[in-house]
């Protein structure tokens, strides 16, 4: 459900923020193929184990249209314009103090100048409950999906689709996230 939710295809250029140990990196790849690249994009500011997470994946000869880069978000900068930028389960941690704060404003700006004119900007988060906005980002590692919409259509982008294929039914969403958390797919066109 998420990689179709994504829509890359093969010969896509694709930044993915905050890769971690890199799962969604293989296959981002391998949908893309040989004529696609993936640049996998850390914070400087993160620790070496996030760092290195992805590491494995470029020693793969079988993984040669991926790279890494390292910029603060609010300055990203790729060798060519790309289709789409995808981050998964970070949006609420840019929030909060620590290795992964980013200026969400000046992040949404950046991706919006990186993208190619008609790019996606996909975002999956752990959901909070609607109206607790940035409350539980640090506590629960939880946002309210109104909040990413907000800042994201602020630096210029148009909502386009939004899933709740990865939402649980049996989550009341005050509990700290984890496996089984509820979780909201949000995809956003440039212009």
């Amino acid at each position: 459900d998420l990689m179709t939710f994504v829509g890359a295809k093969p010969g896509d250029k694709v930044a993915e923020l905050v890769p971690g140990g890199g799962y969604v990196t293989r296959l981002l790849a391998k949908i893309v193929g040989k004529s696609g690249h993936i640049y996998a994009t850390n914070l400087p500011t993160l620790n070496e184990r996030f760092k290195t997470g992805v590491n494995p994946i470029i020693a793969d000869a079988s993984y040669g249209n991926v790279s890494v880069v390292e910029h603060p978000f609010g300055e990203l900068k790729f060798p060519e314009p790309v289709d789409i930028v995808f981050t998964s389960e970070n949006y609420h941690d840019f929030q909060n103090m620590g290795m992964f704060q980013t200026d969400t404003a000046a992040l949404d700006k950046a991706v919006f100048a990186a993208l190619k004119p008609g790019g996606l900007y996909v975002i999956t988060d752990y959901v909070a409950a609607a109206g607790t906005g940035k409350t539980q980002t640090q506590a629960l590692h939880r946002i309210d999906p109104a909040v990413i919409k907000q800042e994201v259509t602020a630096a210029g982008f148009r909502l386009e689709a939004e899933s709740n294929a990865m939402m649980n039914p049996s989550d009341n969403l005050t509990g700290r996230s984890g496996q089984g958390s509820s979780q909201i797919m949000l995809k956003f066109r440039k212009p």
